[in-house]
């Protein structure tokens, strides 16, 4: 008489992904959510017209420069395009992760790198006179944020597989 051996019988254990881990990840996924759904609306309805018109209003009252037209269109259309497909990177970066795969560390470390130098390129092409003295501002909480989530995606690695 033959013994059937099932796995009913032995406890089978898995790795637990950390709490800490998940809430990075659930965090990446709000975030990137966001920046997704930021992008479309850019992409679809805020175009570089309707801001441009809205800076000429606000520079009346604020009494500040305009950068030119074209300028303008250009830097937007390139700002929005990128921070599109770096929040397509991070959500991807975001699932990786998740699934504990380490290459998803890099993929949005490069996501966060390329939003931020976006941010600085654009930002000095299409803001006005006025807006350009947050410029040091909207850098400094960019890297900010992008030191703190790479630093605590960094600790977790030993948690994540190849």
């Amino acid at each position: 008489m033959e013994t059937e051996i099932t796995d009913f019988d032995r406890e089978v254990t898995q790795d637990k992904m950390p709490t800490f881990l998940k809430v990075l990840c659930i965090l990446t996924f709000i975030g990137s959510g966001i920046g997704l759904l930021g992008g479309i609306a850019n992409l679809a309805f805020l175009t570089p017209d309707v801001l441009y018109k809205t800076m000429i209003e606000n520079s009346k009252q604020l009494d500040s420069v305009l950068p030119p037209y074209n300028e303008f269109v250009q830097w937007s259309n390139y700002s929005n395009i990128v921070s599109f497909l770096m929040s397509i990177l991070g959500l991807v970066a975001g699932v990786l992760m998740w699934k504990r795969k380490k290459v998803g560390f890099y993929i949005y470390v490069f996501s966060w790198v390329g939003s931020v130098v976006m941010t600085a390129v654009a930002f000095d092409h299409i803001s006005d006179s006025f807006t350009e003295k947050l410029f040091p501002v909207v850098i400094a909480i960019n890297v900010l944020l992008m030191a703190a989530f790479v630093i605590m995606y960094g600790i977790n690695l030993k948690h994540m597989n190849k």
